[in-house]
């Protein structure tokens, strides 16, 4: 017996088409355990990586530095977590579909200096 089930409804609307090389502010909350409350937090980077892209189970990397750590965070597109996705800029000439290169440059530059 075949159930269909239509993933449609799943699907988040209201956010931006994104690309790789596009600068963004990711908004999402998180539950603490500790308070018994949402938080709120603002995670702003560089879009390194998508994976499936047209599916429910779309994923895209995000990577920024701060105070010369460098950190990647992986988020769900379609996640009811995320409140708001902003577009800030892009970087000029991205001809890669992984920009694995930026984690590279990014870890030497933090070791050379």
């Amino acid at each position: 017996m075949n159930i269909f089930i239509d993933n449609n409804q799943y699907f988040r609307k209201d956010l931006p088409n994104l690309k790789t090389g596009d600068k963004v502010e990711v908004i999402t909350k998180i539950f603490d355990n500790v308070n018994n409350k949402f938080r709120i937090i603002h995670f702003k980077g560089i879009i390194t990586s998508q994976k499936q892209k047209k599916t429910i189970s779309y994923n895209f990397s995000v990577l920024k530095e701060s105070n010369k750590i460098v950190i990647n965070c992986l988020f769900s597109y379609n996640s009811p977590n995320i409140i708001k996705i902003e577009k800030l800029g892009h970087i000029p000439k991205v001809r890669r579909a992984k920009l694995n290169y930026l984690v590279r440059k990014l870890y030497s530059k933090k070791y050379n200096e």
